[in-house]
């Protein structure tokens, strides 16, 4: 199995390198600010199955939070990823209150990442996300991060 530990502090390095500045918090997760969203990278195991001895990197960001779900809504995060974000996946996240949040990701095989696809990755999901955000929020409501942290 490849360590965790080592590698959450070569993604960590790459990210430094990549980004600047990252935060970590205390499940040694990363998160930075690009323009309109924040994107966060988790390492972590590729299942729950005590013989699994693979991990995964994934890269995530929540572009959009509280949308009011509607036909045009669906049709849109069902075919964005079409539209030349092959490292960028879009999907819905059920709220309790009936809205929905817009979550962007990909994830990467951490036993044989190099650093190129870990930049390519976060380039993606971040360029992708900040991109949408204010789209999908002009288009359908909702929330993004600025209005959240203001």
């Amino acid at each position: 199995m490849t360590n965790i530990y080592e590698t959450r502090d070569r993604v960590r390095r790459l990210l430094v390198e990549f980004v600047g500045h990252v935060s970590v918090d205390e499940d040694g997760d990363f998160a930075f600010r690009h323009n309109s969203v924040e994107v966060q990278v988790y390492v972590h195991p590729f299942s729950d199955e005590p013989d699994n001895e693979s991990l995964v990197i994934t890269v995530h960001s929540v572009t959009n939070w509280a949308v009011p779900g509607s036909t045009e809504l669906y049709r849109l995060i069902a075919t964005l990823g079409g539209g030349g974000y092959w490292f960028a996946n879009f999907s819905l996240y059920a709220r309790d209150d009936g809205t929905f949040n817009v979550n962007c990701r990909h994830q990467l095989l951490a036993d044989t990442f190099d650093p190129d696809e870990l930049t390519q990755a976060v380039s993606g999901v971040a360029c992708a996300a900040d991109r949408f955000a204010k789209e999908i929020q002009g288009e359908f409501g909702g929330k993004i991060l600025d209005d959240l942290t203001a």
